[in-house]
């Protein structure tokens, strides 16, 4: 693949640092875009998007069930 990486969907990265603790914040969209970038390189960038989709969607409540007494966007 030439040219920049895929970049992550900017609303699925939203999401996320939304749903995500502000302890947990950068991991979680550091690790998803490693992966989203693997997968994009290994099956394309179609995969790669409908992969992080289905990762956003599995994410979104445990996330928000660790933020107990977290602030959101703080």
């Amino acid at each position: 693949m030439n040219g920049p990486p895929p970049r992550l969907p900017r609303i699925a990265a939203a999401l996320l640092t939304l749903a995500a603790s502000r302890e947990t914040r950068a991991d979680v969209l550091s690790d998803l875009e490693d992966e989203y970038q693997q997968v994009a390189r290994e099956r394309g960038t179609a995969a790669a998007r409908r992969w992080c989709w289905t990762q956003v969607a599995l994410s979104l409540a445990p996330l928000v069930r660790s933020r107990k007494g977290d602030r959101v966007l703080t």
